[in-house]
């Protein structure tokens, strides 16, 4: 039997007879250190991730972009607040929109898959899908012989789209699929500027009002692309961690000038995991505790538990804070921005390993 026919019993046993979560947990993580490292794995676009299997989505055959598939019958998912997808790789189980799915330890859950405002976009076999809130599955970019994925894909918080890259015998590609109901958009543009091995070390960092920002690990420089797919700059010495309403979060010499024209900045950012808000006003790095872009005061979040903090961005905009004490349970909390008001969302009853989250890309 085969990993997919696997993992699509395991629903197909336990979908049905598990509770819902005791509190409904909105955790959508990007969890800095092995993001890190998955990035710099990715870079290579020959990284097919397996999370696909987790949901029990990866049978069904070729076929269009957009087109539907659904090899068993999942049941409808609660998006509103946010994906709320977490991972508990001891027990095996994923809960994500409000239900709890039952696995087999499926690897790799919180950097190869990515939870954006649309649904939760994952890669099989160098084919790019959609879980959708209803259950559904589209496929976003077909499966093509001699392509592979990156799991590096970013999605826009201004406008309906999400970005990747591929790669084929004809070199790099950037993609972009704008979400638009049935005239949903995949444009892909060939012929990224690399070559040798410099077109593996290419990632997508960010995508922010049509503008697509690809990261060199080879080189301390950024890419930038427009709607149309054209370059309209190059940030040399400045590797960019992540763009938000015309804020661009990252390291090395910040550009001079407008290089991207009237009203975007550019800001130092605290590590290479650095996240920002959806408004560009603070940045996540590590701790409650949000640094101001703008220099003024930080925005402190009310987390009502102490220990080990681990924060990221829910699909939704607000902030999740998962904090494992060590010795007691981890809990988890949805803090609002900017009041910083906190939720207690729900806890873990487990006291060894760090939260594993779905990749808010």
């Amino acid at each position: 039997m085969s990993f997919e026919d696997t993992i699509t019993r395991s629903i197909e046993e336990h979908v049905d007879r598990v509770d819902l979560p005791p509190v409904d947990v909105q955790s959508v993580r990007r969890r800095g250190r092995r993001r890190q490292a998955a990035t710099t794995a990715a870079a290579g676009l020959g990284v097919l991730a397996v999370v696909a299997g987790g949901f029990a989505l990866a049978a069904g055959g070729e076929g269009p972009s957009d087109t539907r598939i659904q090899p068993v019958e999942l049941p409808a998912m609660d998006f509103d607040g946010g994906l709320r997808a977490y991972y508990d790789d001891i027990r095996g189980q994923i809960h994500l929109g409000g239900r709890v799915f039952e696995l087999s330890d499926v690897p790799n859950l919180d950097t190869s898959s990515s939870a954006t405002p649309h649904g939760v976009v994952y890669v099989v076999d160098g084919e790019v899908r959609l879980l959708e809130e209803d259950g559904d599955v589209r496929v976003l970019s077909p499966k093509e012989d001699g392509k592979a994925v990156s799991s590096t894909v970013k999605f826009d918080a201004v406008e309906p789209a999400v970005a990747w890259l591929s790669r084929s015998g004809d070199g790099v590609s950037l993609v972009v699929h704008e979400f638009r109901g049935p005239g949903d958009e995949t444009q892909t543009w060939k012929d990224m500027p690399c070559d040798g091995r410099g077109c593996q070390q290419l990632s997508v960092a960010g995508i922010d009002h049509g503008m697509q920002f690809v990261r060199r690990l080879d080189r301390d420089e950024t890419l930038v692309f427009d709607r149309g797919g054209r370059q309209v700059a190059t940030l040399d010495g400045f590797r960019v961690a992540d763009v938000r309403n015309r804020v661009v979060l990252g390291e090395g010499t910040l550009p001079t000038g407008e290089p991207l024209g009237e009203g975007w900045r550019f800001v130092e950012a605290e590590g290479p995991e650095s996240l920002l808000t959806f408004d560009g006003a603070h940045e996540l790095y590590w701790s409650s505790t949000l640094r101001s872009t703008e220099g003024g005061e930080p925005l402190v979040l009310d987390v009502p538990a102490k220990g080990l903090e681990f924060v990221n961005l829910d699909s939704d905009g607000s902030v999740l804070v998962a904090v494992a004490p060590g010795a007691e349970p981890q809990r988890y909390f949805d803090c609002e921005v900017p009041s910083g008001t906190c939720t207690p969302i729900g806890t873990l009853d487990r006291t060894s390993g760090d939260p594993i989250f779905l990749g808010t890309m």
